[in-house]
């Protein structure tokens, strides 16, 4: 099946076009807070080079979050309102979840890792099981330097993936360190194919979710807030 996937939850922004395992177009840009500008243009784009229209496409797949409180609000809008037009099936994918997926091989724990706010990173601690991912240590929003005390008991290495894992590498101190194992922060950055390849996984598995209903993952209040009356 042909999935379009749109990916916003980090700096950059990108949609993509898969069939199965194959990437047929995708489109990454470096465009911070030029999301809502470049997304839909970038969509366009994909359809075009594959050939196709929004109308042949058998489902879209979002990124959920956690990430940019503003990408992700850009994100799921454009994914919804797509998916209502056309009336297509929608799917969210954790972006932490695609972030590990980009160490497909790895059969320990992997900690996928996000910038967040200044100070602070997202992630979580996660075991594959067969197309899945067990939560060692659920999604969350933290200082790099606390990381040490979410590590799951033992001296299994685990692997940071994403582009904040060579920082959070450098950040932590002790024991610890000697447990972290750092993948290639340009293998682990956010793409909209590993999020349409995933989608239609979950596809295949007969998930979908209520284009309605469906929420970002923030994991923390927003940094600015209004002000009580």
């Amino acid at each position: 099946m042909r999935v379009l996937g749109l990916e916003t939850a980090g700096r950059a922004v990108s949609a993509a076009l898969v069939e199965g395992s194959e990437v047929l177009a995708e489109a990454w840009l470096a465009a911070p807070q030029q999301h809502c500008r470049e997304l839909i243009s970038l969509v366009d784009w994909c359809l075009g080079k594959a050939g196709t229209t929004l109308a042949a496409v058998d489902g879209l797949a979002v990124s959920l979050g956690p990430g940019s409180f503003t990408g992700l609000r850009i994100g799921l809008a454009t994914a919804k309102a797509l998916a209502l037009a056309v009336k297509k099936k929608l799917v969210g994918v954790p972006t932490l979840e695609a972030i590990a997926a980009a160490a497909p091989h790895f059969a320990g724990i992997v900690c996928p890792v996000l910038p967040s706010r200044p100070g602070e990173v997202y992630l979580a601690f996660l075991r594959r099981r067969g197309d899945s991912w067990d939560y060692l240590v659920p999604p969350r929003a933290l200082p790099p330097r606390d990381l040490p005390s979410l590590l799951p008991p033992g001296e299994e290495k685990v692997l940071l993936v994403g582009e904040a894992a060579p920082l959070v590498a450098s950040l932590v101190e002790g024991g610890a360190k000697s447990r972290l194992l750092v993948a290639d922060p340009v293998a682990g950055r956010l793409q909209a194919a590993r999020i349409a390849y995933l989608g239609s996984k979950k596809f295949a598995a007969g998930l979908a979710d209520d284009p309605l209903r469906l929420e970002p993952l923030y994991l923390r209040p927003p940094g600015i807030t209004a002000r009580g009356r």
